[in-house]
């Protein structure tokens, strides 16, 4: 009994190990529209996306990350805006921004990597999150370096994000392995 109650335990912190490994990791190029498609995500599964790291645009003058761009290279401080608003061409207000399936999305930022929020610049990390519930078909992230003569603007672009795909745990999975680890309590003896 000691043995099979041992091998449970070991099985069930094998599956919370599992659970809690990244699912799929992406690498988005920061110099093509093509971009990257996802695996298929389940229908009504939340997954969480992380996206992280900084890229160079404007042959390395300038950066950019999942979220903000570091618009002025010669100030004292960096400075990061969200997007450009008005820029020289009207530039949309989330150009060089990591996209998803076409669309513009509010990347939550942290700068304390505990609290989360949408449009707050993540100075030490360069990470943002987005929830996204699947619909069964893969998902598409690229980077909008577009111009408006349409096309993008990519050839002077150098580098890459990554995106992390993680399946969000529903409240009723937490609870039902808490019930087995708790079922599996009167097993375990201490050695005396």
């Amino acid at each position: 009994m000691k043995c099979f109650a041992w091998s449970l335990a070991i099985f069930v912190l094998f599956l919370v190990c599992a659970s809690l490994a990244v699912a799929e990791t992406l690498v988005v190029p920061a110099t093509n529209a093509t971009g990257v498609l996802s695996s298929p995500l389940v229908a009504g599964q939340v997954y969480e996306f992380k996206s992280y790291g900084v890229y160079d645009y404007s042959y390395g003058r300038w950066a950019a990350d999942p979220e903000w761009i570091f618009f002025y290279p010669n100030s004292p401080t960096e400075y990061w805006t969200y997007g450009i608003v008005g820029g020289p061409f009207g530039e949309a207000n989330d150009i060089l921004d990591l996209i998803i399936n076409d669309a513009s999305v509010s990347w939550l930022g942290s700068v304390d990597g505990v609290t989360w929020s949408p449009h707050t610049y993540s100075p030490s990390t360069h990470a943002y999150k987005y929830y996204y519930t699947g619909t069964g078909d893969r998902v598409k992230f690229h980077i909008a370096d577009l111009t408006p003569f349409g096309g993008g603007a990519y050839g002077d672009n150098q580098g890459f994000l990554t995106v992390e795909i993680n399946p969000v745990p529903e409240p009723s999975s937490i609870l039902a392995l808490a019930g087995g680890l708790g079922c599996l309590l009167p097993f375990i003896r201490r050695r005396k």
